[in-house]
């Protein structure tokens, strides 16, 4: 029996070690977008109330985690960082703060179905990623307003934005300059068309 002990002792002193020397396993880190806090134009666009509705994701713009890209054709996913929602929804809520203060209407805001209002704008995320290589932020979102279920405009909309350091939050920061470089073409092209 005691010639069994020793190497198990042994083994159990091994196992111990080796399970000291393994490194921490890294935190989940959540991050948002915040909306800037611009004063509203004095005049807005459109005289009526605007629903913002989730945008379309599909794929991996679905789902939580943060991307990058190598630039050309590979996408990944950040293992332990994530956005606080799912980009659909969490863009939601920023475009239409920002609308709101773009002055695109003086009520905006967002909604799970088109309800009494008579603006509604929706769209798609086309492209929400991190492009490493050029240490960047890319936004790409197709935008669409309707009016009564009718359609006054669609177009789609892209944003880079150099990020200020190599890190996770200046990507974050990056992007909600992109957004806001969004927001202000599709808010620009509405004032220049005259839709009301």
């Amino acid at each position: 029996m005691k010639c069994l002990a020793a190497p198990l002792i042994a083994l159990s002193a091994f196992l111990f070690s080796a399970c000291q020397s393994a490194p921490p396993v890294p935190e989940n880190r959540y991050y948002r977008v915040h909306a800037s806090s611009a004063t509203a134009s004095a005049t807005p666009v459109l005289k009526a109330e605007v629903v913002v509705l989730p945008l379309r994701a599909e794929g991996l713009y679905s789902e939580r985690a943060l991307l990058f890209s190598d630039g050309a054709r590979t996408v990944q996913q950040y293992h332990y960082h994530h956005w606080l929602y799912a980009p659909n929804r969490l863009l939601q809520g920023f475009l239409a703060d920002q609308f709101r203060q773009a002055g695109l209407a003086t009520k905006v805001h967002g909604a799970e179905h088109r309800n009494e209002a008579s603006y509604v704008v929706s769209g798609r995320i086309v492209n929400l990623e991190r492009i490493v290589p050029q240490n960047k932020a890319q936004v790409t979102l197709e935008l669409r307003l309707d009016k009564n279920g009718k359609r006054l405009w669609q177009q789609t909309y892209s944003s880079e934005e150099p990020m200020t350091e190599n890190s996770i939050p200046a990507y974050v920061l990056a992007t909600e300059h992109a957004l806001q470089r969004i927001v202000a073409d599709f808010v620009g092209d509405m004032r220049r068309a005259r839709i009301d």
